[in-house]
């Protein structure tokens, strides 16, 4: 049995390892699994074709998250021009339950949150910029923030 499910944990890891539409992912972990107010996540990528791009954020917890959600400020910058920011609001927990939502590896929790859908991009650089919003200046439980690029269709 043990064999199968590492057997089916390495084949699903490769698939997605190998997805091609998959152009930037970057994480950085926080530091002892706190999100400090004033801590800004930059990732920088460079688009390569005009075409649709999903970009999303990422964001990796534990059970020790204190909050049902989570609110993050964002800037999207196209070579080094605001084009859009804003507050984002997400659930990492269930409001009633209080359990855990997310693709759960182990005791982490994985969030792949959506922040613009099917949006045109030009040929260049960009960046966005990741600040925890909530009321406290430290969060607990946070262990990891990320952000993701991929092609929204193919040319």
């Amino acid at each position: 049995m043990a064999k199968k499910l590492h057997y089916c944990i390495g084949v699903l890891l490769m698939m997605i390892s190998c997805r091609s539409d998959i152009i930037f992912e970057s994480y950085y972990n926080t530091l002892e699994n706190q999100w400090i107010y004033d801590s800004i996540y930059t990732f920088h990528f460079s688009v390569k074709q005009n075409a649709k791009y999903d970009i999303f954020y990422n964001i990796r917890n534990t059970v020790e998250y204190p909050f049902a959600n989570l609110y993050v400020q964002y800037k999207f910058l196209y070579n080094d021009v605001v084009l859009d920011s804003g507050l984002h609001e997400h659930f990492l927990m269930d409001q009633k339950t209080g359990f855990p939502l997310g693709r759960s590896v182990g005791s982490f929790y994985d969030h792949l949150i959506p922040l613009f859908v099917s949006r045109y991009l030009l040929e260049g650089n960009y960046t966005i910029q990741l600040r925890q919003y909530m009321r406290e200046d430290t969060l607990q439980g946070i262990t990891a923030v990320g952000a993701t690029i991929r092609l929204a269709e193919r040319p």
